[in-house]
């Protein structure tokens, strides 16, 4: 997300509150280029190129580019989508240490488009945390071998976008399913010392999720090592669609269900706050 101008920053932090603070940006994806593309044109195996510290592995036609908020034309977002069935994995590495809690959160929002090649396959994509710090090209159709604590909306088995999971022995459903067209907040906390995770979900555009909701309490991890945990999305087996992602942060140091991103009138008051300070003064 655009931030405010600098003249803001320091009445921003305050207002924010000491559990924002505590939030670390792992990606918001204004420092990369509008349509930079996390493949690696000169590798048939589509090894990713590391932009902004990513890495993963991809299949044609799948593609992790820097794209456009469907909402907000001023915001750049993480774009995944594919023209026909595809396999694809982005990680970023070492967010959360073995051993210890952490909190990882992300913003998701789902494309309208179910099967926009009529395949016969919905979209299939799932976000959350990995055990693995790198990948291989061999990760590149894997699928339950680089997962971990996550969630995810279809199957890829003409499945619609209201099929909404998370894993904990096998995929979970959750009722209700999430819109299209519709931003969500997730908050994944993971107790790398259990290997177990608690999510939560809100949207100010689906009433069902109007205000922060558990949907997973102390579910097992799927994989488990030594390794530090990782984000990770995924194009899932036989993904066609499209989903955009945002404003990825990691509190590293505990639980934090606050939401790192404030709300457009929480940041229209803080910057009346500002002008307001910045007006001139009485003699």
């Amino acid at each position: 997300m655009k931030r405010f101008a600098a003249c803001f920053t320091g009445l921003c932090l305050i207002c924010a509150g000491g559990a924002q603070a505590a939030f670390s940006v792992v990606d918001d994806f204004e420092s990369l280029a509008l349509g930079e593309d996390f493949r690696d044109p000169g590798n048939n195996s589509n090894l990713l190129d590391g932009a902004g510290g990513w890495v993963g592995a991809a299949q044609p036609p799948a593609v992790f580019e820097v794209g456009v908020d469907p909402t907000l034309a001023a915001n750049q977002v993480l774009n995944v989508y594919s023209t026909s069935r595809s396999n694809g994995n982005l990680l970023f590495p070492n967010v959360i240490t073995d051993g210890t809690t952490g909190t990882l959160f992300l913003r998701v929002r789902l494309g309208a488009d179910e099967d926009p090649q009529n395949t016969g396959f919905d979209p299939f994509a799932l976000w959350g945390l990995s055990h693995r710090n790198s990948l291989e090209a061999s990760d590149i159709t894997g699928f339950g071998g680089v997962l971990t604590a996550y969630s995810w909306v279809g199957t890829g088995q003409n499945d619609d976008l209201a099929n909404f999971r998370y894993y904990d022995g096998g995929g979970q459903d959750v009722t209700p399913g999430l819109n299209t067209d519709t931003w969500y907040n997730f908050w994944f906390v993971a107790d790398a010392d259990a290997d177990t995770y608690d999510i939560y979900v809100q949207s100010d555009g689906d009433v069902n999720y109007a205000t922060q909701t558990q949907i997973a309490n102390d579910a097992g991890f799927r994989n488990a090592g030594s390794q530090n945990l990782s984000v990770i999305i995924k194009q899932g087996d036989h993904f066609d669609g499209q989903f955009w992602f945002d404003d990825i942060y990691v509190d590293a140091a505990g639980e934090n269900l606050a939401n790192p991103i404030p709300e457009p009138t929480t940041m229209a008051l803080i910057a009346l706050g500002g002008l307001t300070l910045l007006g001139p003064r009485r003699h």
